[in-house]
């Protein structure tokens, strides 16, 4: 019985890890669009936008794209982006549980005189 509890929780943690990685490979992935689509000279929440568009299983979140950042050691630097996705985690196979919050948050930007985006990961 100890076994199949584990079993069982063992999988719930994985899966909320994979959901929480897969929120996280979304946010640097747009950040980082964002970033060097300002160096470009191109608008920064039109590309990290359409990053996030290849992203399917982000519909249901709610994204916050901040350029220039408003808080943080990059406030206010038109130089980088900071970009937040909170969405939902329904523990699979628990019809009754109740579902729980997930974020990530990625800020990338680029150095003056240079034109790729470097990423900095903030939680």
């Amino acid at each position: 019985m100890a076994a199949i509890a584990g079993l069982l929780l063992g999988g719930l943690y994985e899966h909320a890890f994979m959901t929480r990685s897969r929120l996280q490979l979304a946010a640097d992935s747009a950040a980082e669009a964002g970033a060097g689509a300002g160096a470009a000279g191109r608008d920064v929440r039109q590309a990290a936008e359409a990053r996030l568009a290849l992203f399917p299983q982000l519909r249901a979140a709610a994204v916050d794209i901040e350029w220039p950042p408003g808080a943080g050691r990059y406030r206010g630097s038109n130089n980088a982006v900071r970009v937040t996705i909170r969405g939902r985690w329904k523990p699979p196979l628990l019809p009754v549980a109740l579902p729980l919050g997930v974020s990530a948050t990625a800020l990338a930007g680029t150095l003056p005189g240079t034109t790729g985006p470097i990423s900095v990961r903030v939680e």
